[in-house]
């Protein structure tokens, strides 16, 4: 995740982590080797600076290009690296398959208090 975010300085890009790789930072409770992080900006350039390679299977690292850049407001800084916001954390989480809604309770109960 460092890397990905040295990546994105390097390249302007603006992004935030989200899903599990933001949750790990936040109240983590599921561990995946999947990270997902939304991306503002050039995807091919991005995945050049971060040296990622695009591969139609398997793949850990998925970059997410929002519809709207509300995603992104507001963003959290979290260890040097940027993070969604908790409610749009708590969104994504919920909604995601494979263990979501478990990572999403923990987020509430913990950090959100609802």
């Amino acid at each position: 995740m460092e890397r990905l975010a040295r990546s994105a300085g390097r390249v302007k890009a603006r992004y935030g982590f989200t899903l599990f790789a933001g949750a790990s930072l936040i109240a983590s409770f599921v561990r995946t080797p999947h990270v997902h992080l939304y991306l503002l900006g050039d995807t091919a350039t991005f995945a050049e600076a971060a040296g990622l390679k695009p591969v139609t299977s398997g793949g850990n690292v998925h970059l997410i290009r929002p519809y709207d850049e509300g995603v992104l407001n507001p963003v959290q800084v979290i260890e040097g690296l940027n993070v969604v916001g908790n409610v749009q954390l708590y969104l994504d989480l919920v909604n995601y398959p494979a263990r979501g809604k478990e990572q999403a309770a923990v987020l509430r109960e913990k950090i959100l208090k609802f």
